[in-house]
């Protein structure tokens, strides 16, 4: 299954919306989804409304990465 490519995708893959942020790394002006899994997504969020995981876009997501045992 793809990743959802709009508001309504993300609603209707079972994505909950928790709260508006911005990035503590970049910034930017994120969103905060609930994944259908329980886990907490930072989501960039259009004007036409397409979103896309903030991971993917920001410039400063390796000081986020948690190390693997």
């Amino acid at each position: 299954m793809p990743f959802p490519e709009t508001l309504d995708e993300l609603r209707a893959a079972g994505y909950r919306f928790n709260l508006d942020a911005h990035c503590r790394g970049c910034g930017a002006r994120i969103e905060w989804w609930i994944t259908p899994a329980g886990k907490h997504m930072p989501m960039d969020v259009t004007d036409s409304g397409k979103v896309e995981s903030h991971f993917a876009t920001c410039p400063k997501v390796e000081q986020f990465r948690k190390e693997r045992a």
